[in-house]
């Protein structure tokens, strides 16, 4: 199974924090539009990166051009699950003892491409979709280098 609902959440929830009037008002906000509401990918990935409320929304008041220019990316994820799921019911019928797993596509705070726990494999679509068209101009050099060592930064 190849979840993408998670994008889909996230960028609703983006888009009511960027427009609330305070700080408690996007924590509330995204905690009950995105974090009440995810998958099992979704909370397993949290848990394995130790993501917190305050983490995301930090990134989105920190990051507006980076979280801009990877919007339209993230719709990747979506594109790439149909194509996926054909090949993988391939790959099961040439290997049947194939343990099942599920793949959930979700957007973290900008520290994976992916991981993998138990028969969940967990990718950070924010890092793992991004390409040389996102703008990493806000990010600290530390974490553009490590999130996303493909991605230049962006001209000044």
């Amino acid at each position: 199974m190849i979840q993408t609902r998670d994008i889909e959440r996230f960028w609703s929830a983006y888009d009511d924090v960027r427009s609330a009037a305070n700080r408690s008002a996007r924590l509330a906000l995204f905690q009950s539009l995105y974090l009440d509401r995810a998958t099992p990918g979704l909370r397993a990935l949290i848990a394995a990166r130790r993501y917190t409320l305050d983490q995301y929304v930090d990134a989105i008041e920190d990051y507006p051009l980076f979280w801009t220019s990877i919007r339209p990316l993230t719709r990747r994820a979506t594109e790439a699950a149909a194509p996926l799921a054909k090949d993988l019911a391939i790959f099961r019928r040439l290997y049947p003892e194939l343990r099942p797993a599920s793949i959930t596509y979700a957007i973290g705070v900008l520290r994976t491409g992916g991981t993998t726990t138990g028969n969940m494999v967990l990718i950070g679509a924010e890092v793992a979709l991004a390409d040389e068209t996102v703008d990493v101009s806000e990010l600290p050099n530390r974490c553009a280098a490590a999130c996303a060592p493909s991605l230049r930064r962006a001209p000044l």
